[in-house]
């Protein structure tokens, strides 16, 4: 008997498994990342349900893939009410690859504005900049997590770290500023927030920032000359009419206070401290009844405000 026959043969049929098996693995990968690549796309046009859909139907494919989870926790966690399904994906993703970077990034990042959980979204945060420490964005998301927990020091350096790694980027821009104003250095503050109009002018917050730090400094006329910007690229924000309304009554400019103090109240729901300042400009142009109107209103709303009236 041949048994180089029978060798040969054996070598063809396990050669021939391995191909079968190699085939069934490629189609399989194949449909996941078809799967992942459509997701990708419903989410870059803001279909997130859809989105979800395709990463779902992926990870039915291949549940083994971390990358396709965060995809997931990133789509869950820009739909309405979908915070634990986020806080799932991420987790599930880090525990297939516990260095995965984005997803330390996704999970710190939903804790801070999904959950309000400044302490460990630090944690998250730090655990992904050491795994991807050229990332500015996730710089300035820990400096945000930072502010919020008020460690003004340590929110100011992540911000600087983020701006060395982009020097162009408004938002990191704009939070040091904020950061800045929190620890009293002004004059840092106003070149920061000065270089963040100038990345982003057509941003309606940067101006808002700056008219809020020259009111601080007593330059009225600078810090309304920004509001008056801000409106004009965001005419239907009723913070920034309140705080036009405040330094036209300030100025002298009664009129143009009432018509921005009224418009703030209507933009803006339950706004007691814009019921009080429209009160006060209410009384100072002599109309007593709808000035006490509106402060009922205000102290309705907010007793505490009585405080600032003995």
């Amino acid at each position: 008997m041949d048994f180089r026959f029978f060798i040969g043969l054996a070598i063809i049929v396990f050669f021939g498994c391995l191909w079968v098996v190699f085939l069934i693995y490629w189609l399989r990968h194949r449909r996941l990342l078809e799967r992942d690549g459509r997701g990708l796309d419903f989410f870059d046009l803001g279909r997130f349900e859809e989105a979800v859909v395709e990463f779902r139907s992926a990870l039915r494919t291949d549940d083994s893939f971390p990358l396709v989870h965060y995809h997931l926790g990133s789509a869950y966690q820009m739909m309405k009410g979908k915070t634990r399904e986020a806080g799932e994906a991420f987790a599930r993703a880090l525990a297939l690859d516990p260095h995965f970077g984005r997803a330390h990034y996704g999970l710190g990042y939903l804790q801070l504005h999904g959950l309000g959980e400044a302490e460990a979204a630090i944690a998250s945060l730090t655990r992904a900049t050491r795994l991807e420490p050229e990332s500015a964005e996730i710089q300035n998301t820990l400096g945000a997590a930072y502010l919020q927990k008020t460690s003004w020091a340590e929110a100011k350096a992540a911000f600087e770290t983020a701006l060395r790694l982009r020097p162009v980027f408004p938002a990191a821009q704009t939070n040091l500023g904020i950061a800045c104003v929190q620890m009293g250095a002004l004059d840092e503050a106003r070149a920061a927030f000065l270089k963040a109009v100038e990345l982003a002018p057509r941003d309606p917050e940067v101006h808002n920032n700056l008219g809020n730090l020259y009111g601080m400094r007593g330059q009225n006329s600078e810090a309304l000359r920004e509001f008056e910007t801000s409106l004009a690229l965001a005419p239907e924000n009723g913070q920034t009419h309140y705080w036009a309304g405040c330094l036209y009554r300030l100025l002298g400019r009664r009129d143009e206070a009432l018509a921005a103090l009224e418009r703030s109240v209507t933009l803006v729901a339950r706004f007691a401290l814009g019921h009080y300042n429209l009160a006060l400009c209410l009384e100072d142009a002599g109309r007593k009844a709808d000035a006490k109107r509106e402060m009922d209103l205000a102290l309705t709303l907010d007793p505490k405000l009585a405080q600032g009236m003995a």
